[in-house]
Formats: C-alpha cells, sequence, structure tokens
C-alpha cells in the first residue's frame, strides 16, 4: 500500500526517535507523530484533532478527487448534554482542522453520524435522539449548521451508528435493526426527494450485527458493497459479504426481507464490541480492508486486516498502536493509504493514516 505519509508529509520531517520498538517523528506545532512499529505493523501516522471530543464512532469523507484541492470532512457526536452533531473539515495536503460546525440536529447518545460524498455533495446520516431512535438522512451544505433536505427514512429506527456509502449512481444507506438486530440496506438515487426513501429500495438481511456495520463500494466497476460487521454471537466475531446490486436473493421476494449475504465469511479467532467499518481500495489491490475495536483485555486498540478476494485473509491482523474508546471510524482511500478516524482513551477526536 503506497505511503500516504511519502507522499505529503515527507519533506517536513521533524527529529526522529524509537521508543519500545515503534519509531515515531514529531512535527515541530503541529502535535502529529507517524508511528512505524517494528515487525509485523503497518506504518500509520495520526493527528489529534484539537478541543474535539467525542465517546462515539465518528466517521471521514473526502469531497473532490484532486489532492491539492479536496476537501477531508470528519462528522462526529459531540460530548455535550445535547449530543448535537458536528462537521470538522481539512485539506487532504494539511490535516489542519477547522473550528468545528455544531449541527442543530442531535444524535442518540452513544451513536455517531455517518457522512459521505454523492453527486459532489455530502451527506449526513444518524440515529436521531428521539425516543425511538429514528434512522435521519440530510445533505450537509460546508458551514451551513442546518442540514438541507432532511427526512427520517420510513420508519427505521436503529440504536446504533449507521452506515453510508455512494455505489453507481445510488446512495446506500445501511443500519442495524431495533428489536431483531438485522443489517439493512437502503438506497436511492435522488436524495434529495424524500419520497425516493421506499420499502422497494430496501433489503433486509437474515444476518444479525451487535454493533453499528460498515459498507464500502468496490472500486473495480462492479456494482457490489463490500459488507463487514460483527456478529450476534458470542463473543462478536468478525464477519464480511458482499451486496451485488440486482443479484440479492431474498426468501421473502415482494418485500425484499430474509435476504442472504454473498460471499460471507467469518473469522473466529477475532471479535468486538462495537462498529466495524470496511473499505475497498483497488488503487493497489482489489482487497476490502476491516477496521474495529480490539475486545483484548487491557485497554483497547486499533485493529485493522486486510481481505483479499473477499473469501479469506492473506495477511496477519495488524495492531495499530493507539488506544480507542469508540469505535473506528469510516476507512477513506486517500492517495491509496487508508485514513480512519477514532475517539483516543481521553475522548480527544483522532485522524490517523493506516
Amino acid at each position: 500500500m503506497k505511503s500516504f505519509w511519502h507522499s505529503n508529509f515527507g519533506r517536513t520531517l521533524g527529529r526522529t526517535g524509537r521508543v519500545t520498538g515503534i519509531a515515531f517523528t514529531l512535527l515541530a506545532g503541529v502535535g502529529m507523530f507517524i508511528t512505524a512499529p517494528a515487525q509485523a505493523a503497518s506504518q500509520h501516522s495520526e493527528i489529534v484533532v484539537a478541543g474535539q471530543s467525542t465517546h462515539a464512532t465518528p466517521s471521514i469523507a473526502q469531497l473532490g478527487t484532486n489532492p491539492s484541492t479536496s476537501t477531508l470532512y470528519v462528522a462526529y457526536t459531540g460530548d455535550n448534554s445535547a449530543h448535537n452533531i458536528y462537521v470538522t473539515s481539512s485539506s487532504e495536503t494539511s490535516l489542519s482542522f477547522s473550528h468545528p460546525v455544531e449541527i442543530a440536529d442531535t444524535a442518540q447518545a452513544g451513536t455517531g453520524p455517518a457522512i459521505c460524498a454523492f453527486n459532489g455533495q455530502l451527506w449526513i446520516v444518524w440515529a436521531g435522539s428521539d425516543a425511538s431512535g429514528y434512522l435521519y438522512v440530510g445533505n450537509y451544505v460546508p458551514g451551513n449548521p442546518n442540514l438541507s433536505y432532511q427526512t427520517a427514512i420510513l420508519s427505521n429506527t436503529t440504536r446504533h451508528t449507521p452506515t453510508c456509502s455512494a455505489l453507481g449512481i445510488s446512495l446506500y444507506v445501511g443500519w442495524v435493526g431495533v428489536g431483531n438486530n438485522n443489517l439493512n440496506l437502503i438506497f436511492s438515487q435522488n436524495p434529495q426527494d424524500i419520497h425516493s426513501w421506499n420499502q422497494g429500495n430496501q433489503y433486509t438481511y437474515t444476518d444479525t450485527a451487535s454493533s453499528g456495520f460498515g459498507i464500502d463500494a468496490e472500486s473495480n466497476g462492479t456494482l457490489t458493497l463490500d459488507i463487514a460487521w460483527a456478529g450476534t454471537d458470542s463473543p462478536h466475531h468478525i464477519n464480511w459479504g458482499r451486496f451485488p446490486f440486482g443479484q440479492v436473493v431474498c426468501a421473502n421476494g415482494s418485500s425484499q426481507s430474509q435476504c442472504q449475504m454473498v460471499g460471507k465469511g467469518r473469522d473466529m479467532s477475532q471479535y468486538t464490541n462495537t462498529d466495524v467499518t470496511s473499505s475497498d481500495f483497488y488503487s493497489t489491490y482489489d482487497a476490502q480492508w476491516i477496521n474495529w475495536k480490539g475486545s483484548a483485555s487491557g485497554p483497547d486498540h486499533i485493529f485493522n486486516v486486510s481481505i483479499r478476494d473477499r473469501d479469506e485473509y492473506e495477511s496477519p491482523v495488524t495492531k495499530l498502536g493507539d488506544y480507542t474508546i469508540t469505535g473506528v471510524g469510516s476507512i477513506l482511500d486517500v492517495s491509496g493509504s487508508q485514513l480512519i478516524t477514532w475517539g483516543d482513551s481521553n475522548g480527544n477526536l483522532n485522524v490517523g493514516l493506516g
């Protein structure tokens, strides 16, 4: 995987040291450090976003494709009593995040929003702070605290962090249902039209999740979503599968319920107690990457794993040397590297490159 560090920050190195087998680089005045664990762990850099904190899984999106002009956006649930949604932004090259915009809408405690780019616009999906936890979607115009085209997605509810992804000409939203814990997907080709979020575009799977799950469009030209989740078995093992548009088999075809996951797999050695995220990296090789918060004894860490061919592991699990109290936010493919976001053990918002 190409190093984002070498392509963007290589000329600004400060001084280098080594602590407990981990090389790190300090950049004066920036508060950023690069970790390169000796042996099996992947190269990794991170920045603590000053003055911004969260105790729920955050999310990250990129608007624009040109590295010199594109902007990164991080959405998260604030630690204020109302649990407002916040959005902070940075250019891709600087990783210097702005003072956050406080969105008027509020999220359910313990859940984060999902943010994604679709047709040159930003969309935010979240579980509302109302008693039912209705699933909402809205268009975020940078700098504006009021979301446009905001609507509840039918009468769907969730108690977990939702997910979203652009696939072809549609915006997809995923969530875990209340009571049954089933995985659900719905899509809209025109999310500005509240009537486009209709039952005919919704799929409910027989698979169940214990926390929020991740989706991301495969970038190999197929209309397929990669999916990753933590199961409802004990102790919530990591699962993966695919959503191939137009090829989903559902036992109840008329309502598109009791649908079967394609290319399903499970790692019986890895598990988590919080949200899971997924991404596809075709720029380097056609692989699904899954990130999750570890559940080993002691402080929780960020873990990641690569799945190639979407049927089996081809590389070992890598534990990044960072503590997290939230799920690991959505993975973004930036210049061939994965960009993730999380809340650390002090609740500080972090953005890192793995």
